[in-house]
């Protein structure tokens, strides 16, 4: 399945997913996440948390001069390793994972957790990994130490 390999970008996937947990929210009836009066807090948690972390991605990004575009088409200059860089080698897609998990509650539904986890899954084998042996071509062995300090998600 290497064709699907960097095809659709992020954003796409997660418009795909919030569309997906939509319709199976409309057709299949599911077990409510019976979160209460917390699911507001939640929800608003995970999108502050979310948003923070993608856009404190994209800046650092910006500052180092380096593309944010994930196709490697791009110049890809520079291995951004500072900042929440120091926390998690993926901080934008973790960021819209967190949102995507918001809406899931919100929508009060477990599948939707499940489509979530979905995504997490198919950005990791068709977005991260083909993204991770470029960097490693591209940076060696400053890529290794910096994999091995630094996880792939958090």
């Amino acid at each position: 399945m290497h064709w699907l390999e960097l095809k659709i970008k992020p954003p796409i996937v997660a418009i795909i997913t919030v569309i997906l947990m939509f319709v199976l929210d409309h057709f299949l009836s599911s077990e409510r996440l019976g979160l209460g009066p917390l699911r507001w807090s939640i929800v608003l948690s995970f999108i502050m948390v979310g948003l923070m972390l993608a856009i404190t991605g994209v800046k650092l990004f910006f500052k180092s001069e380096t593309t944010i575009h994930p196709d490697l088409k791009h110049a890809t200059n520079k291995l951004v390793t500072t900042g929440i860089y120091r926390l998690s080698r993926n901080p934008m897609y973790l960021g819209i994972l967190l949102n995507l998990i918001a809406i899931a509650v919100w929508m009060n539904n477990w599948l939707s957790i499940g489509v979530c986890i979905g995504f997490a899954l198919y950005i990791t084998q068709f977005q991260i990994k083909p993204e991770e042996r470029f960097l490693q071509n591209k940076f060696g062995q400053e890529y290794q130490d910096y994999c091995r300090k630094v996880r792939r998600w958090l």
